[in-house]
């Protein structure tokens, strides 16, 4: 599975630093993670990312940053609050947010409990009275995680977002905390870049479980980009034998976020559709699996389509040409190998 998913009905502080160190994030009172995101018809992997504040020393630029909006702005760190100037403030600044987004700050921060079992604070920005920027980022024993942060456009010269994140970075080291989090970033989809910005970056590597510095990430490795490899060269090998398929991409393979734990659901970001009509009921496809690096041939079924059920902004982004946008069931597994050929030839047999 790309995705991980827990829900704690409680968290101490030394539990929130051990999911932190496995590049987990947390999302409403749930807490996550995950290696593949579709965003537009596309397919990336994600980067968790840490900054360790032992041995954290600001950038040139960032100190200019900081120091002209501490000589301009009024800041105040305490518990967060989500009165009207912060929900006025996360109304303005919601347009940026990609996915789900729900109608309330305090929705989006803590989901629908009325309890939050994290330790959050809050950093809000102001111009005199009027609030531009807030952030809110949770505290463990030796660690703190950036959960959002808003900002008002009408300020964006000022870089609001990064800065509130340096003065996250501060508080992190006047409390003597070891490593801050930021989330993740996603390589080839740059609107995450601007985490990188603060310091020199390690990131996760899920293969050896350790953290590393970000100049030794290797993105040809990544899930999306071996998986696009792959089926790719599964692609020209259906050209080759004059079959017509379609590459698509699978909004939904992450199923526990929307309520669906069922194993015989697809899990897989990226599809290979066989377009085998020769009045077949059945829908035929292939994914690469990641785990096993074995392509996998399915005979499948389209069980409903998700646009009447999850209506957003996430899903208008997607166009059914290129993404399949019903839930998949998978009922047969027809054959698992490593080599293209064979998946070929599976397929001409079916078209006898």
């Amino acid at each position: 599975m790309f995705t991980e998913l827990h829900s704690p009905i409680y968290i101490h502080p030394e539990e929130l630093d051990a999911y932190l160190d496995k590049g987990w994030f947390r999302m409403g009172q749930m807490i996550f993670t995950c290696h593949i995101l579709c965003f537009n018809n596309d397919v990336y992997s994600t980067i968790w990312t840490r900054l360790d504040l032992k041995t954290y020393s600001i950038k040139k630029r960032m100190r200019k940053i900081r120091n002209r909006n501490d000589r301009l702005f009024r800041v105040e760190i305490g518990e967060p609050d989500f009165g009207g100037d912060r929900q006025r403030l996360y109304d303005k600044h919601k347009r940026r947010f990609e996915g789900y987004i729900p109608s309330s700050l305090k929705e989006s921060l803590f989901g629908v409990e009325e309890e939050n079992i994290y330790d959050t604070k809050e950093i809000a920005v102001y111009d005199e009275d009027r609030l531009i920027a807030i952030s809110y980022f949770d505290i463990g024993s030796n660690s703190m995680a950036s959960i959002m942060g808003l900002f008002d456009p009408d300020y964006e010269q000022y870089s609001l977002g990064i800065y509130t994140m340096l003065k996250e970075i501060d508080y992190g080291i006047e409390h003597n905390l070891a490593y801050y989090y930021p989330g993740y970033v996603v390589p080839r989809y740059g609107k995450f870049d601007y985490k990188l910005r603060l310091g020199p970056m390690d990131f996760y590597d899920v293969p050896s479980k350790s953290w590393r510095t970000y100049e030794a990430l290797d993105i040809e490795t990544l899930p999306s980009e071996t998986i696009y490899r792959e089926l790719d060269l599964l692609s020209k090998a259906f050209e080759e034998a004059g079959l017509n398929y379609r590459l698509l991409t699978y909004p939904f393979f992450d199923k526990e976020f929307y309520g669906h734990t069922t194993g015989a659901l697809l899990q897989s970001p990226l599809i290979l559709d066989c377009r085998i009509i020769n009045e077949r009921p059945a829908f035929y496809f292939v994914e690469f699996d990641f785990a096993s690096k074995m392509y996998c041939f399915y005979e499948g079924r389209r069980m409903f389509n998700m646009i009447p059920i999850l209506v957003s902004s996430f899903l208008e982004r997607f166009n059914p040409e290129r993404s399949c946008l019903d839930m998949i069931q998978i009922e047969k597994v027809l054959i698992k190998t490593g080599d293209p050929q064979q998946i070929v030839a599976e397929v001409l047999s079916l078209l006898k």
